[in-house]
């Protein structure tokens, strides 16, 4: 598991990063790499790999390589103005974005509004296990 910034985040802590992680991916093996990353980075991410020409608020990308999940790249001054917007903190939107990253890596997706539905079931349960709300209220 590795925590990489290509964008300053005081407030968040490499170990907090490993927990969210944890907590999404449950019995699952495999190491993953989250990325705290700026909205250029974000952009070209996104249009090199969904051909969406606009920046995002985080990515998944899946291994096939053992031992691996995948990555995580999060574009923190999109997650801190939905976080605004939100009225939460960075942090817990933060939370969110990383648990929805690796449960997309775990192989869980939102395509159909059954899948939609388990997918924010989890997310909600896990952001109450730490502490947060309800990310959908």
């Amino acid at each position: 598991m590795s925590v990489q910034f290509g964008f300053s985040l005081e407030d968040i802590i490499p170990e907090q990063v490993k927990q969210w992680v944890q907590l999404a991916r449950g019995e699952l093996s495999g190491s993953v790499c989250v990325r705290f990353m700026d909205v250029v980075e974000a952009h070209e991410l996104n249009e090199r790999y969904r051909n969406i020409d606009r920046p995002t608020n985080v990515l998944a990308f899946g291994s096939e390589i053992e031992d691996v999940l995948g990555d995580i790249a999060v574009c923190v001054p999109i997650a801190a103005m939905e976080a605004n917007d939100q009225q939460k903190t960075l942090q817990e939107h933060l939370a969110h974005l990383v648990i929805h990253g690796t449960l997309h890596l775990c192989g869980y997706d939102h395509q159909t509004d059954s899948d939609t539905e388990v997918m924010e079931q989890l997310e909600i349960q896990m952001l109450t296990q730490l502490g947060y709300q309800n990310p959908y209220e």
